[in-house]
């Protein structure tokens, strides 16, 4: 069995800008479209390939209004395509610590999001444009 980890210091940056002190989740999630290649050959089974790739981030931030917050860093960024970087904790990127990074069409936003009583969080998920690089060098 392979160790296992607790993430508690998982950093995240969006547009080069640091939102791990804001950020309570994150998901990064890849899939490959399948093309069907069956011919008369194939024996009676399909065959298949791998086609275009896909992938989506998913985020859970807590909201907060003010100069270097969620909103101000986030507002402006609706409609546009930007960077992001993820990795599992706050140390050197290495072969434990691989740095993800991609770029997200920035879909949706939700400037305010809360219930009564309720500390005020806000879930996006992002279609990501392009590829997902794993880096491992330092």
């Amino acid at each position: 069995m392979g160790t296992q980890i607790v993430l508690t210091d998982v950093q995240v940056s969006i547009n080069a800008i640091d939102v791990t002190d804001f950020c309570s989740q994150v998901t990064i999630s890849q899939s490959i479209d399948e093309a069907d290649v069956t011919t008369f050959g194939s024996g009676g089974a399909r065959q298949r390939v791998a086609a275009l790739g896909d992938g989506q981030f998913g985020i859970t931030l807590f909201q907060a209004w003010g100069a270097n917050t969620v909103n101000d860093i986030l507002d402006g960024l609706v409609g546009t395509v930007t960077a992001i970087k993820v990795k599992p904790r706050d140390l050197a990127i290495g072969a434990t610590n691989p740095e993800y990074q991609f770029n997200c069409l920035i879909t949706e936003w939700q400037p305010m999001a809360a219930n009564a009583g309720e500390v005020a969080t806000v879930d996006a998920t992002w279609p990501i444009d392009g590829p997902i690089v794993r880096d491992i060098i330092p």
